[in-house]
């Protein structure tokens, strides 16, 4: 049986590199750590007509908390999804009542 060494396993993960030159291994190696990959969030779509999500933080009643969660867990959605329908039935019941609301867009 063959005599395993690391030079041998690594050779069968990366591929034969014996008849690389050191100056072709330094070229590989600059290529691969000179890529440059993208970090962070990423950026919001340019799309003027798309909605934008922003970021809110409230206080609420404990068991509502739970509720939620519950009905999150139960529906298969997130809770953000749950809690997107609810605002959204509140205030279109809200509109039918006292009229639509208008907010002036920023400009």
């Amino acid at each position: 049986m063959a005599k395993k060494n690391l030079a041998s396993l690594i050779d069968g993960i990366v591929g034969d590199r014996s008849n690389m030159t050191s100056e072709d291994l330094t070229n590989d190696i600059n290529e691969k750590t000179t890529e440059k990959r993208k970090v962070g969030r990423p950026r919001r779509d340019s799309d003027p007509g798309a909605e934008t999500e922003v970021r809110a933080s409230f206080i609420v009643n404990e068991m509502q908390l739970k509720k939620l969660k519950y009905i999150s867990l139960m529906e298969s959605k997130m809770q953000k999804e749950v809690l997107f329908d609810a605002l959204k039935d509140y205030i279109d019941t809200w509109e039918d009542l006292n009229g639509e609301i208008n907010i002036p867009r920023k400009k």
